[in-house]
């Protein structure tokens, strides 16, 4: 997944510096090492969702085999000392600044991604992929092509989201395409 989300934000700049938007470019790398920061998906959630990263810190560190201690529970707690703000708040501030950025550019410069072979990953990464799409990269003036086999995807889909993965899907592609195979 990190490889993904890295690679995503690389080359997404790349074509920003392409188009003479070295301002986006730059805030595009910022934000990707921020998003990177937690090194799993767990860490991603937790700089997505306000006030669980304290929490997953300590899951991380009870699943890593980290007896629960005072010191270990310290180790945890001074991730956040001494920060101005809180790592969700960091993501949200530089997202927020290329939300502004790509929005007050020409209208003209249209983004499109194309994501194909989704159905090809693993659950965990199509859910990951799907989480990127609506949450993490959503940014005005981009927009999404997401190949994939239907089925395979919304099967997927199901196991993460407790059998709704139809409506979280349809929660997320605006206007689906059937392609004969």
């Amino acid at each position: 997944v990190e490889g993904f989300v890295q690679e995503l934000f690389s080359e997404f700049a790349k074509t920003m510096e392409l188009a003479k938007r070295e301002d986006v470019a730059g805030k595009l790398r910022k934000y990707s090492r921020l998003l990177l920061a937690g090194r799993s998906a767990l860490g991603l959630v937790s700089l997505a969702v306000p006030g669980v990263a304290p929490l997953v810190e300590l899951v991380k560190a009870l699943s890593s085999g980290t007896e629960l201690t005072a010191d270990g529970l310290s180790e945890v707690a001074g991730a956040f000392k001494g920060k101005d703000e809180p790592p969700s708040e960091t993501l949200r501030r530089q997202k927020g600044e290329i939300q502004k950025l790509l929005s007050t550019g020409d209208d003209q410069d249209r983004i499109i991604i194309v994501l194909d072979d989704i159905d090809r990953l693993t659950e965990e990464q199509i859910g990951a992929v799907f989480q990127l799409v609506k949450a993490t990269a959503d940014f005005p003036t981009v927009t999404y092509l997401l190949v994939y086999q239907n089925d395979t995807v919304v099967k997927a889909l199901d196991k993460i989201t407790s059998g709704q993965g139809r409506d979280y899907l349809e929660k997320i592609v605006q206007m689906p395409f059937n392609m004969p195979a």
